[in-house]
């Protein structure tokens, strides 16, 4: 499902660009310039993250372009759903704001801030139970899976607004425990593709951009199976050349 990792020629430009770059700036709004009484556990920091995304990140977008304007607008959202428990003090959202996972049911701003991120995004058929974390228990568990962080980045961006199309690239290196699995030192991804569906935008710089709706498609169980220290997915369809025997999709087509 994932798709290839950047080829040489990608990953030689973000070097070259990032030896001439100017010094990183964390451009995520509504977070450090907002009283500290509005977040769950006092104002987050995002060094460590942001050490990642700089040094290990596979896209350099020039400044206020749209693949640029959106990985931040995401960068905003995910911090403030992550440490804003009121839903009138996120202000990366539109009115109505909804998000969907693989084409399932809608979840609420509201839902989405009482269960967390992990809770919303992953069920029991992915192999997770989010019936057996709180908000807070699920967030402590990959926090510290990747005290590091989990780096996000745009990779590509297919479709202007009011409907942006792209894909997107998680990675982070797991040097704590996760649900007894010991930490294997190692860079896990996980890749997948979204639909922003979004209002405002006036300004070059997109300042305004909100999201009203977002759709996302992604294999959970990537992530679950690398930090249990196995291969793969349970949506991988490929099959190796030697395998005579063909493959069995899981959503039941082909049998």
């Amino acid at each position: 499902m994932a798709p290839p990792p950047p080829s040489t020629d990608v990953a030689a430009d973000v070097s070259a660009a990032a030896a001439s770059a100017a010094p990183f700036v964390d451009r995520r709004k509504y977070i450090a310039d907002v009283p500290e009484a509005v977040f769950r556990s006092g104002r987050p920091t995002y060094d460590a993250v942001n050490a990642t995304y700089a040094t290990h990140r596979t896209r350099q977008h020039d400044r206020d372009s749209l693949p640029d304007v959106l990985e931040w607008l995401v960068k905003t959202w995910e911090a403030e759903v992550s440490h804003k428990p009121r839903a009138d003090d996120v202000k990366s959202v539109a009115p109505g704001w909804t998000i969907t996972t693989n084409g399932g049911p809608p979840v609420s701003l509201e839902t989405f801030l009482a269960r967390g991120s992990y809770n919303s995004l992953m069920g029991p058929e992915d192999g997770y139970d989010p019936a057996a974390h709180s908000f807070e228990s699920s967030h402590d568990a990959f926090r510290g899976a990747f005290p590091d962080g989990f780096a996000w980045e745009v990779l590509d961006v297919w479709s202007p607004p009011p409907t942006v199309a792209f894909s997107w690239h998680h990675f982070g290196v797991m040097k704590g425990a996760y649900a007894g699995h010991q930490p294997t030192g190692r860079m896990l991804h996980l890749y997948g593709s979204g639909v922003a569906h979004t209002t405002g935008g006036g300004g070059e710089d997109g300042s305004a951009l909100r999201i009203a709706r977002v759709e996302i498609f992604y294999d959970p169980t990537v992530l679950l199976h690398q930090l249990a220290g196995k291969q793969g997915g349970a949506f991988d369809l490929s099959t190796p050349m030697a395998d005579s025997g063909g493959g069995t999709c899981p959503l039941g087509f082909g049998a």
